[in-house]
């Protein structure tokens, strides 16, 4: 059985060769590498040639930059591997993963495995998933709100998963934020993938150390946040009107709303890096909650007590049109987590 390895690259010449070398030097050898270098400025595409020259599982290609998802449909395309795993530039793998993975696999269409969150100064273990969910809907839940379930935290990243080449092929699933720095390209690729009724299998074997980083996609500043955030609400739309009768899913697909909205704020609207003035972010404020896209949602969250307080708390402040109270409270949050 043949394993694609699909790792977009980015500027990641400090964390780059740990993450190759716990993929070359893998247990189980039948591997296919497939590295995209997507407009790298720094020696990341230079560290890539020498391990390419060096392993002939190793397929590189070089690409302007044109963000994660153009990098990863890239690799998709090229695959060839029997299965299909995503990996980040600066996250590293158990040298057993892949055997460990082989050997779990029966029939199934996505293995989904467990990790470590790596931070600056320790590790730890990401909660055990609970393996004996099988329902779907379920999981969907909790790739839109990460809070949902907490036997399923952390199910909607791109990388603790391997997936079936040909049913990926044969659903014609891809990521669909092509020519935008997305957020949330990994939930929206999984939620649909999952539209299509795979079987799915949980391992609580931890394979995979994620590397949490204060510059990480969600903390910097995002000019494309706007558009990327009408390609989540159409999709939490269809989302709505399929399960118009399901109120926990009706919660889950609400919450992602109000998320997103919290995203848009944090990095577009009210990030530090933003050179929109005041009057302009309070006006981009206003149409925010004052769109059709939130105003539900936002009014069903604030609801519902069980939904994270933070969340709730924005949501009230929206609804209740405190756009001043929303910034000085977003500005205090930055200020305490600092």
């Amino acid at each position: 059985m043949k394993i694609s390895i699909i790792i977009p690259v980015y500027n990641q010449e400090k964390y780059l060769e740990e993450c190759l070398n716990s993929i070359v030097n893998q247990t189980y050898s039948n591997l296919e590498i497939i590295i995209i270098n997507d407009g790298s400025t720094d020696s990341s595409y230079e560290i890539c040639k020498n391990y390419a020259k060096q392993d002939d599982r190793i397929k590189l290609f070089d690409q302007s930059n044109q963000g994660v998802s153009v990098a990863r449909n890239k690799g998709l395309k090229e695959a060839k591997g029997d299965y299909i795993m995503f990996m980040d530039p600066d996250d590293y793998l158990e040298y057993n993963t892949f055997r460990t993975l082989k050997d779990s696999i029966k029939d199934e269409d996505i293995i989904i495995f467990n990790f470590y969150k790596e931070f600056k100064n320790k590790h730890e273990k990401n909660n055990k998933f609970d393996i004996k969910i099988t329902d779907i809907n379920e999981i969907q839940e909790s790739i839109l709100d990460p809070n949902h379930n907490p036997n399923l935290k952390g199910i909607g990243f791109s990388w603790n998963k391997l997936i079936k080449k040909d049913f990926l092929k044969s659903k014609r699933i891809k990521f669909k934020m092509e020519n935008l720095k997305a957020l949330c390209e990994d939930c929206i690729f999984y939620y649909e993938l999952l539209e299509k009724k795979p079987k799915v299998k949980f391992i609580n074997k931890y394979l995979y150390h994620y590397r949490v980083l204060n510059g990480g996609a969600t903390r910097g500043y995002n000019k494309d946040i706007i558009e990327v955030n009408k390609v989540i609400y159409d999709t939490v739309l269809k989302a709505k009107k399929k399960h118009s009768k399901d109120l926990e899913f009706q919660n889950s697909l609400n919450m992602r709303m109000v998320n997103n909205f919290y995203l848009v704020l944090d990095t577009y609207i009210l990030n530090k890096k933003s050179k929109l003035k005041r009057k302009e972010k309070k006006q981009l404020i206003k149409e925010l909650i004052s769109s059709e896209e939130y105003k539900n949602s936002l009014e069903e969250v604030v609801k519902n007590k069980k939904n994270k307080k933070k969340l709730r708390f924005y949501a009230k402040l929206a609804n209740h049109k405190r756009i001043n109270l929303i910034m000085i409270s977003h500005k205090l949050e930055k200020l305490i987590r600092k």
